[in-house]
């Protein structure tokens, strides 16, 4: 067997490795703890998550929670799926990108394309809003037929893989990217106005305005993804000092590795709050902005707690794994009459 097909077995289970203790952990602890560790009015409605939990874990550890239907045991999960099946796809193209760069640059146009189309049909032919409120009619028809399908979902993700395949040449070539100041305030101007417009053009949207709400809601996402990884190549290629600067900043660097672990943990810290409530809360912005920044100070805290646990631990055990993995290739080869040697770690 090929050493790069050993290497993209391998990616796929460092990928697994990465992201499944602490998702497993955390579906483990709804399923055993959910229910008795806290009360309010509210709590009663927490019943039912231990059930679904029970009932569709598998679907979670093999990642296709957003495919296959359940109820409401891990409500972000739907997105780990989406992650990990663009991931799966992505390394196959990335093979396939190294031997033809250009034909398979064109198949990820091709592929964004599609995605797009994919959206505007499934958008247009169900007459979906431009955003998902959630408890209205037709928020299990956004959900399903849109929100949480990687094949509507992926056009992003394969954006921003050409991205990093531009970022790739840019540093591997010896010219300079500096652009003249005129430029860059033109650049800048157009790329907020597009950032904006993302934002703002569903306030003038309605039901009523279908084929318009299947046009953005199949383009706008592509465009907000295309301007962020503009927003990169700029920082990479120096034409963005003070975006630069701000971005490398060491507090991004901590965050962003709990990120996982506060992406999991966030929803059911707020569902925790919300569903242990004893009075009426009258809100205002005073309000809105401590439980905000305390919200997010508790999810941060309980993410590292669960990083440290689970996730940090996990590249040990991967190692053990990957070793066993290649003494079975090392022993399938053989049996083949073939010669193989382990890839280098």
């Amino acid at each position: 067997m090929k050493r790069k097909k050993i290497k993209v077995i391998e990616n796929y289970v460092h990928r697994y490795f990465r992201l499944t203790p602490v998702l497993a952990m955390v579906v483990l602890m709804i399923t055993t703890l959910s229910t008795n560790i806290g009360e309010g009015p509210l709590w009663g409605d927490l019943s039912s998550i231990p059930d679904d939990c029970i009932d569709h874990w598998w679907a979670f550890l093999l990642y296709i929670p957003n495919y296959y239907p359940q109820e409401q045991c891990l409500l972000p999960a739907w997105y780990l799926g989406v992650d990990m099946q663009c991931y799966i796809v992505a390394v196959v193209i990335m093979v396939f990108l190294k031997r033809w760069s250009k034909l398979t640059l064109t198949g990820m146009g091709l592929l964004v394309s599609l995605s797009a189309a994919a959206s505007f049909w499934s958008c247009y032919i169900h007459a979906l809003p431009t955003v998902r409120i959630d408890y209205t009619d037709k928020t299990e028809d956004y959900n399903r037929y849109y929100y949480k399908l990687t094949h509507t979902r992926c056009g992003p993700y394969i954006i921003g893989m050409i991205c990093g395949y531009i970022i790739y040449n840019i540093k591997s070539s010896p010219r300079t990217y500096k652009l003249p100041i005129v430029l860059k305030i033109l650049y800048w101007i157009i790329c907020l106005a597009l950032l904006a417009t993302c934002i703002f053009v569903p306030l003038s949207l309605n039901e009523d305005t279908v084929w318009q709400n299947a046009l953005f809601i199949s383009l706008h996402r592509l465009v907000w993804s295309i301007c962020v990884c503009s927003i990169i190549i700029m920082c990479v290629t120096n034409n963005a000092d003070f975006v630069n600067s701000f971005l490398s900043m060491p507090f991004f660097q901590v965050v962003a590795r709990l990120s996982y672990c506060a992406y999991i943990i966030h929803g059911l810290w707020i569902l925790a709050k919300v569903f242990s409530t004893k009075t009426v809360v009258n809100y205002s912005i005073v309000q809105v902005v401590v439980n905000s920044w305390g919200t997010t100070a508790v999810s941060l805290l309980l993410s590292f707690i669960l990083s440290l646990m689970f996730e940090m631990p996990a590249p040990e055990v991967e190692k053990y794994f990957i070793k066993f993995l290649r003494n079975i290739f090392g022993v399938m080869s053989s049996a083949g009459g073939m010669k193989w040697k382990p890839p280098s770690s």
